[in-house]
């Protein structure tokens, strides 16, 4: 007997088959909607910082950084919060998430940190010439202004 459309695909694709029977079962019991959308997480996360500490973290970012630091890194300022007693503890990891969703998009271009200057690879019609990173930058800053 030839082996089933199913056995077949999970050999071609290297899967293993209890994922493909959660998935058929999901499907049975919930509907396509359910069986294709990943199951909602039941974890609680407690927040780290109200919204007076956030405040706080975001006008700590904003103002100059520590005498011989050119700029805040996150770990700087989350000791700097401990040190102020603004938290007992914080991460450096609460600290980015804070930031990056209270603070989208409004560092000032000379405090962008970018990645070493870089060829830029093929693009969809295979050239990229000689761009690089800093230079599509600086065109799109030209663009811009």
């Amino acid at each position: 007997m030839p082996p089933s459309r199913a056995a077949r695909t999970l050999v071609e694709k290297s899967l293993r088959q209890a994922p493909i029977e959660r998935v058929r079962r999901r499907f049975v019991e919930d509907g396509l909607k359910a069986a294709l959308l990943p199951r909602p997480s039941a974890r609680v996360y407690a927040r780290k910082l109200d919204g007076e500490q956030e405040a706080k973290l975001v006008a700590l970012a904003c103002s100059e950084p520590p005498e011989g630091k050119k700029r805040w890194t996150l770990r700087l300022l989350a000791d700097r919060m401990v040190e102020l007693e603004i938290v007992p503890e914080l991460s450096h990891e609460t600290v980015r998430q804070t930031l990056k969703n209270e603070c989208a998009q409004t560092a000032p271009a000379a405090d962008v940190v970018h990645k070493a200057d870089r060829p830029v690879p093929a693009l969809r019609d295979g050239v990229s010439g000689d761009l690089t990173v800093s230079k599509i930058i600086h065109k799109a800053n030209f663009l811009a202004s």
